[in-house]
């Protein structure tokens, strides 16, 4: 999350500065797969079977 960071997401999310800045990694990992998992499931949904 780019944002993570921010004033009003830390306060969205209650979260403290230190921890935000502790856990960027975790988040932009986290970001990162789930963006993968989403492309997968789109390539899923438009791949037509042969014979269809």
């Amino acid at each position: 999350m780019f944002l993570r960071e921010a004033r009003p997401v830390r306060a969205l999310f209650g979260i403290s500065a230190k921890i935000a800045a502790d856990t960027r990694v975790m988040a932009a990992n986290r970001g990162l797969c789930t963006g993968f998992l989403v492309a997968g499931l789109i390539l899923a949904l438009l791949a037509v079977p042969a014979g269809a």
